[in-house]
């Protein structure tokens, strides 16, 4: 509506770099967080260049964060066996169709039953990609020329096959069997697909940083979730290293509503620094 702010990756931060003393640096790789008796000090560039923080918020997965950032000395043997128990098990794949005319369509589900939906999870479950998938289709509209762009959602594809790994020919069967499956319902697709492009659970991984290809940053099962996630005793954004904060999609409630878990985060940043306090699991070390 007109008038409304419809927040974006691109207005939001040109909002941010609007105000004083924010700097948004994009490309910029992380190696690692600075720690001194148990609280943070600062982050360290992969350029080799510290920048000095109190405070640093995290939206990497909870494992990459706790265990590849912070040295693990710092942390609780406990608190460490939990992080490396979350269970990401990816399952989705993601097909890039262009069309040579509109699709037809908005958003398309394709889930005849509850039976067909345990099939399609039973193939992934074993190893194998489903011939017969869960598909959500969404369309982007025109891409220009007279092309239009439909994104595929599938499920089930495994991110470790039972045999072999994901290749070329592997993702293209993934394609023909959702083109497939979406043909039943749209029979005119296929005649109007002049491109597609392919990102399996390792693809996805690769280029979002989703781990084993999950979006959530941890599966959505009932042991990790709301006050279980990431890990019990640790599910309020905070973590055993004062200042750290996680508020990625491996905090509650996952990635389905978007920027809940960071607005929940910053929340709970506001709340600590009102009364100057952070649980913190150990006593410092020097």
């Amino acid at each position: 509506a007109p008038g409304v702010f419809r927040p974006t990756a691109s207005n939001v931060a040109s909002v941010l770099e609007a105000m004083p003393g924010v700097e948004i640096r994009r490309g910029v790789e992380v190696a690692s967080i600075e720690i001194t008796r148990s609280a943070v000090t600062g982050v360290v560039l992969g350029s080799g260049e510290r920048l000095p923080a109190s405070l640093v918020l995290s939206r990497l997965d909870p494992r990459r964060t706790m265990l590849g950032l912070v040295d693990p000395g710092w942390l609780d043997p406990e608190f460490v066996r939990a992080i490396k128990n979350i269970r990401y098990r990816g399952v989705v794949a993601r097909v890039m169709l262009t069309l040579d005319k509109p699709p037809g369509f908005a958003v398309l589900a394709v889930a005849p039953s509850l039976e067909y939906l345990e099939r399609a999870h039973d193939a992934a479950k074993y190893g194998r990609v489903s011939e017969r998938p869960f598909i959500e289709a969404r369309s982007l509209g025109p891409a220009g020329g007279g092309r239009y762009r439909v994104m595929l959602h599938v499920q089930y594809a495994p991110y470790a096959p039972a045999e072999g790994e994901w290749n070329d020919e592997r993702r293209a069967a993934l394609a023909d069997g959702a083109v497939r499956a979406l043909g039943e319902h749209v029979p005119e697709i296929a005649s109007a697909i002049v491109e597609r492009q392919v990102m399996s659970p390792v693809d996805l991984e690769a280029r979002f940083s989703w781990p084993e290809g999950q979006a959530y940053h941890g599966e959505l099962g009932l042991d990790q979730a709301l006050f279980m996630r990431p890990v019990p005793a640790w599910a309020q954004y905070r973590s055993p290293i004062r200042g750290l904060y996680l508020c990625g999609p491996g905090t509650h409630p996952g990635g389905g509503i978007a920027g809940a878990a960071a607005a929940n985060a910053a929340k709970i940043v506001a709340r600590d620094a009102r009364r100057g306090s952070h649980p913190s699991a150990r006593t410092p070390r020097s």
